[in-house]
C-alpha cells in the first residue's frame, strides 16, 4: 500500500510529541496492523517551575497537575540537566551519610551553585571550586549541627565559611564558643 511507510512516521512523532513518551517504536504488521512500543520518562526531580528531569538529564515537560509528589527540586538551564542531576545523584549519598537529606539544587545563570537540605537550611556554594566546598562543608557540619539549628550556610569563602543561625541564642552561644576556641 502506497503511503504506509509515512503513516507510521506520522504515528511515531505523534507519539514522540507527547510529553511522557521517551521514545516510540511503530512497524507495520501485514497486512492491516501496526505494532506500537512506548518507552516513557521515568521522572527523577522536578526541573525549575515548569517540568521534570530524568536521571539521565533530559528535561520534559508534562502538565503541572500530572507531577508525582515528592520528588526533588532541581533548577538551571535545561542544557545543565545532566550536569545537576549528576551531582545531586554524587552528593545525595554523601549527605545522608551525615544525617542530613538534599531536598534540592539550583545552579543559575552565573554558574552559582546552591543546595537545599531537609535540616531546613540552604547552602551556598557559589561558582568556583564546588567539589572542594562540599567536602569542606561535610567534614564541618557535625560542628555545625552541635551549635545549633542553621539557616543557611555560605561556603563561598576560600579558608572557612559563615553561619546564619535560626535565632539570636545559637548565634550568640556560636560566638561564644568561636571566641573561647581561638584564645
Amino acid at each position: 500500500r502506497p503511503g504506509t511507510d509515512s503513516c507510521t512516521q506520522n504515528v511515531k512523532a505523534a507519539l514522540e510529541d507527547l510529553a511522557w513518551v521517551h521514545s516510540a517504536g511503530v512497524r507495520r504488521l501485514w497486512p492491516d496492523r501496526l505494532a506500537v512500543s512506548v518507552y516513557e520518562h521515568e521522572p527523577f526531580a522536578r526541573w525549575g517551575d515548569d517540568g521534570l528531569v530524568t536521571a539521565a538529564g533530559l528535561v520534559f515537560r508534562p502538565s503541572p497537575e500530572e507531577f508525582p509528589k515528592d520528588l526533588p527540586w532541581l533548577a538551571g538551564s535545561d542544557e545543565r540537566a545532566p550536569q545537576v542531576t549528576a551531582r545531586f545523584r554524587a552528593w545525595q549519598p554523601r549527605f545522608a551519610a551525615q544525617g542530613l537529606g538534599l531536598l534540592g539544587m539550583a545552579v543559575d545563570a552565573r554558574g552559582a551553585w546552591t543546595l537545599k537540605t531537609d535540616a531546613g537550611f540552604t547552602i551556598a556554594l557559589g561558582t568556583d571550586d564546588i567539589e572542594p566546598r562540599v567536602e569542606r562543608f561535610l567534614r564541618a557540619y557535625p560542628h555545625i549541627a552541635n551549635a545549633g539549628l542553621p539557616a543557611h550556610i555560605d561556603m563561598r569563602y576560600s579558608n572557612g565559611l559563615a553561619v546564619r543561625w535560626r535565632d539570636a541564642r545559637t548565634a550568640a552561644r556560636a560566638a561564644t564558643h568561636s571566641q573561647s576556641s581561638r584564645s
